[in-house]
């Protein structure tokens, strides 16, 4: 996720982060140290807070990918299973063509499953998503 990042920014590419409000005593509450971004927004980068797992519900995200005039969007984060699905789907039914590279999300490991099985589960989900980045 952090090579990823550094190429979009080198690229201009318009970069929007995501963070999650999660509710109060929730691990990613408001202020509390889960909730803070792992990668830092640059100065020149916009921060939406969201508190559905799909970024775009009750966000300005849609509002601001229309007024930039972007039609393909790249998605790396956390968690594979929720947050990066959920906006993942929505961008494709909205129109946008969406890429998950392959190394730029995670999955939460739930019990008897390994990381791996549970992310390729999900990546499974979305056959239609490139995982790979000009």
């Amino acid at each position: 996720l952090v090579d990823l990042l550094a190429k979009a920014r080198q690229a201009g590419a318009l970069v929007m982060h995501l963070q999650n409000d999660g509710a109060a005593g929730a691990v990613d509450e408001h202020g509390q140290p889960g909730w803070q971004l792992h990668l830092a927004p640059a100065e020149d980068e916009q921060t939406i807070g969201k508190c559905r797992d799909d970024g775009f519900v009750d966000t300005k995200l849609g509002q601001l990918l229309e007024s930039h005039k972007v039609r393909r969007i790249v998605i790396g984060g956390l968690l594979s299973e929720m947050c990066v699905s959920a906006t993942a789907r929505t961008a494709l039914a909205q129109g946008f063509q969406v890429a998950l590279p392959h190394d730029s999300t995670c999955a939460r490991k739930p019990p008897a499953l390994t990381v791996w099985s549970t992310h390729a589960h999900h990546r499974a989900g979305l056959p239609q998503i490139p995982t790979d980045t000009p």
